[in-house]
């Protein structure tokens, strides 16, 4: 479950263990965040932030966002679900050609930090 600045305003359910190998290991979660344009957050400094849930092979289990848009969730959901770290730069090429919009930008930017911080967490662990 992500949490905005308001309120919680995207709900995932939770996600059990996947079993690897005959033991069962947590997907993790990489965060990313971009600042909104003042076209869509008015006067207010509203972060856009997207979670990605990844399951220990890297492959993209769930998506949510910090923006109650419906719509918005729904096509990050079909873009990103199945899909890996190393597809990312492919689908974010797809998600410009798309989607046009104010939220475009910190869309790419937030998908890039959280790649990133997940990348980050990996080679910790490696």
């Amino acid at each position: 479950m992500m949490a905005a600045g308001h309120g919680v305003v995207t709900r995932r359910e939770p996600i059990a263990p996947v079993r690897a190998g005959g033991s069962a290991q947590l997907p993790f979660v990489a965060v990313g965040s971009a600042r909104l344009p003042r076209s869509f957050a008015g006067n207010q400094a509203s972060p856009l932030m997207v979670e990605l849930v990844f399951d220990p092979a890297g492959s993209i289990l769930d998506v949510a966002t910090s923006i109650p848009l419906p719509g918005y969730t729904a096509l990050l959901k079909r873009l990103l679900i199945g899909h890996g770290l190393a597809e990312i730069e492919r689908l974010v090429q797809d998600l410009c050609l798309r989607y046009r919009g104010p939220l475009l930008r910190p869309t790419i930017a937030a998908l890039a930090n959280a790649v990133a911080n997940s990348r980050d967490r990996r080679q910790l662990e490696g």
